[in-house]
């Protein structure tokens, strides 16, 4: 501690202050502060690294969602263009790392009987759920489920009065 000379002739604050501080060199850190730096850093860098992995993982799977979408839909279009006896249920088709189900269920049978024209116009309708997951899922949680109905091919039978 430095005491300063003539301290007697100096105000009451810079003869208390005076004597208690240290001559301390401006340049450099001391080593709380150092340690403060790198505590305050890595807080900061690890909330970045957070943010960026959860963002990637996101990514990669809205990416896996289109894909497999993608996939489905071309599926489903050639489930609409086959011949209505040929859909079965519970086929699973893989692509690129995805599982595709496919359930086809009966849900009605449809008879519509006209008077004018005498006529009456059967069908049957399908639903048809196409389910994606990806190859190593159980289907318990799916990427997403897509559903339509088809209609059968219209039986015409004319009445005869």
């Amino acid at each position: 501690m430095l005491i300063p000379k003539n301290s007697s002739k100096l105000p009451l604050k810079k003869r208390l202050f005076g004597i208690m501080r240290m001559k301390r060199s401006s340049s450099g850190m001391t080593l709380i502060e150092l340690i403060m730096l790198i505590a305050i850093g890595s807080i900061i860098v690890g909330g970045v690294v957070m943010f960026v992995r959860e963002l990637t993982v996101s990514q990669t799977r809205m990416r896996d969602r289109l894909l497999a979408l993608d996939l489905a839909q071309m599926q489903m279009e050639s489930l609409m263009n086959s011949p209505y006896d040929s859909l079965a249920d519970g086929t699973v088709s893989v692509f690129y790392g995805f599982k595709v189900k496919q359930t086809v269920t009966e849900t009605a049978s449809v008879t519509q009987t006209y008077t004018a024209p005498n006529v009456t116009l059967t069908y049957a309708v399908k639903k048809i759920s196409l389910t994606a997951d990806y190859e190593s899922g159980d289907f318990s949680k799916p990427l997403f489920q897509l559903t339509t109905y088809r209609q059968s091919n219209t039986m015409l039978d004319t009445i005869n009065s």
